[in-house]
């Protein structure tokens, strides 16, 4: 993906001509992914800096079965803004074996901006919205409900590498989430 990717349909608007589902789509060139308002369905694979925009957090909405975003990526800038990740599996094998990151999953030096985004009945064995192992995660502005784990029910990091800091606690609310250890 070079340069910019513009709007493409969402699911309530389809046509046999629309993009509706993001697939298992590899990002691995810097850019933009422009998503309209309408939900979507897919996962995404990012391995180079990239913004990935909704319409709003209220409008936009991506689904899927598996870690809804997956970055893999050293020294990369990906920031994800207006949308909500929902209903995501967490399918990324940590280091410790188990699988974390049910709406996002991070590994590597990354540097993760996350800005108004809502997580919303995702889970995984850690971090049921977030699992993040080396990154350095920003959240900011947005809602974690209702995500499952049995480790980080919201958010897991590890190794002391990683860095979640900048949460407005004011307009980031944790509804709901909650782990228990097996």
């Amino acid at each position: 993906m070079t340069g910019v990717q513009t709007c493409a349909l969402p699911i309530s608007e389809t046509t046999s001509e629309s993009f509706t589902e993001l697939g298992d789509r590899s990002l691995a060139e810097e850019g933009d992914l422009t998503l309209c308002a309408g939900e979507w369905s897919g996962s995404l694979m990012v391995t180079a800096s990239v913004n990935i925009t909704g319409a709003g957090s209220d409008t936009t909405s991506v689904t899927g079965g598996d870690t809804l975003i997956t970055i893999e990526a050293e020294k990369a800038w990906v920031r994800i803004t207006n949308l909500t990740l929902t209903g995501g599996v967490g399918t990324v094998e940590t280091n410790d074996g188990r699988l974390g990151g049910g709406a996002l999953s991070c590994s590597g030096a990354a540097t993760v901006t996350v800005e108004d985004v809502d997580f919303v009945g995702n889970t995984a064995a850690l971090g049921g919205a977030i699992a993040t192992d080396g990154c350095t995660m920003y959240v900011w502005r947005g809602v974690m409900t209702e995500n499952e784990a049995e480790e980080g029910g919201a958010v897991w990091v590890w190794d002391g590498h990683a860095e979640l800091s900048r949460l407005d606690r004011k307009s980031t609310r944790l509804n709901s989430s909650h782990s228990s250890v097996s």
